[in-house]
């Protein structure tokens, strides 16, 4: 998709959208760093933005953007690690969502004190049964469901797995 001549005449939602569809990573790169956050946040949730972008954008001031991408499906561990110090629970929230935290982020995020956090945490399948064991035993009742949960599923998976390995 071309950058329309008269972007700048389009309103606040329609360039919003165009950044958000762009599939030119040159353009991406340029938008990631508009003085515009709305754009800087188009830039961060698009599926193609490079892993490179997203770990400038994840140093962003603006809490919308790192929230942004946090959210972002393609977002390596290595830059969600960067959220792990940060004091705010929505970020951990999001990465705790992630199917790219390691389970060395999860162990650490499953010590939150935001129920929240732990209960994604819980419920992501890369979360380690040890720290899933642990999260079973947790305060919270949907934490420790989840746990539990997430543990049976493992186990019941790993079994079959074992049995589908004595049959072959």
């Amino acid at each position: 998709m071309r950058r329309p001549n008269h972007f700048r005449l389009l309103s606040a939602d329609e360039r919003v959208s165009y950044v958000s569809s762009l599939k030119d990573l040159h353009k991406l790169e340029q938008f990631s760093q508009s003085e515009d956050v709305s754009l800087r946040v188009a830039v961060a949730s698009n599926p193609n933005v490079t892993s490179n972008v997203l770990a400038r954008l994840a140093k962003d001031s603006a809490p919308s953007v790192c929230l942004s991408v946090a959210y972002n499906p393609r977002t390596p561990s290595s830059v969600l690690e960067l959220f792990a110090g940060e004091k705010y629970s929505y970020l951990h929230y999001a990465v705790a969502r992630s199917k790219n935290a390691s389970p060395r982020l999860l162990s650490i995020l499953a010590k939150s004190l935001d129920p929240q956090v732990r209960y994604m945490v819980a419920l992501n399948d890369s979360t380690p049964v040890d720290v899933l064991a642990i999260l079973a035993k947790d305060p919270e009742e949907n934490v420790r469901f989840s746990a539990e949960s997430k543990i049976r599923s493992k186990t019941v998976g790993n079994t079959n797995h074992d049995k589908t390995k004595q049959t072959c």
